[in-house]
């Protein structure tokens, strides 16, 4: 059970923004406890948590979660020998400063990844329209803001900062959370990925996936982006013309 020492980490990133990497680059400390059960390690999917979380509105902020028999079901399925106690499920976003409230001290890792690489994954795994992926980034991307500005302990970066600038992004992770000690990105991921095999290390797939986007599907995306350019600048990206 919880002694003064461990503290609560939760991963807040969209799905198929690169999370379940993030969660085995977390897991490769052996002082970090994750999930073992459930779909990719998430709370959500946790056999008696899914029928509270995992609901087809999980995503809907005003979902009532019934947190007492869900942070009872989590902390069955921690380690608590060990320091940290890492979560990641999506739509955490929608309801972090809940989260804050239920888990003391909780600490949150806020992620993001570029716009349109993320729009092709739920293009071509969730069946969405270009139009639907677009607004949903959108979605996530202004919780992410008033999250940075709302709770108390975080550290933000984006998919591509962890991709393109490892060791830097790692060192900040362990500043922010120093009981986690060590994380190790040379190891195999196996997280669902664009070329569908486990990958050695840490590697940016933006490229790769935005290149199956044909013009009409970046053009369309870029044309709800556009509406609220503000978002999409606040986070460093561009908007493909």
């Amino acid at each position: 059970m919880k002694n003064i020492s461990n503290k609560f980490l939760f991963l807040l990133m969209p799905r198929y923004s690169g999370s379940t990497m993030i969660k085995e680059l977390l897991a490769s400390s052996k002082f970090v406890s994750t999930f073992r059960e459930g779909r990719c390690g998430e709370g959500q999917t946790l056999p008696g948590a899914s029928e509270i979380l995992f609901k087809q509105n999980r995503w809907n902020p005003d979902l009532e979660v019934y947190w007492d028999r869900v942070k009872e079901i989590f902390y069955k399925n921690w380690d608590f020998d060990k320091p940290v106690l890492f979560e990641k499920s999506p739509p955490h976003l929608v309801r972090a400063l809940q989260i804050e409230k239920v888990f003391s001290p909780s600490y949150f890792l806020i992620g993001i990844r570029n716009p349109y690489a993320h729009i092709e994954g739920l293009i071509r795994r969730d069946n969405s329209s270009p139009t639907a992926g677009a607004e949903y980034w959108l979605k996530c991307a202004k919780f992410q803001i008033y999250n940075l500005k709302h709770l108390k302990n975080t550290c933000y970066f984006r998919y591509e900062d962890l991709t393109d600038d490892t060791e830097k992004t790692i060192e900040r992770i362990l500043a922010f959370i120093p009981d986690i000690r060590h994380l190790n990105k040379d190891i195999t991921f196996m997280a669902h990925n664009i070329t569908n095999k486990p990958i050695k290390g840490i590697v940016n797939l933006n490229h790769q996936k935005i290149s199956l986007l044909q013009q009409k599907v970046i053009d369309e995306i870029s044309r709800t982006l556009r509406k609220e350019k503000e978002v999409v600048d606040y986070f460093n990206y561009e908007i493909i013309d």
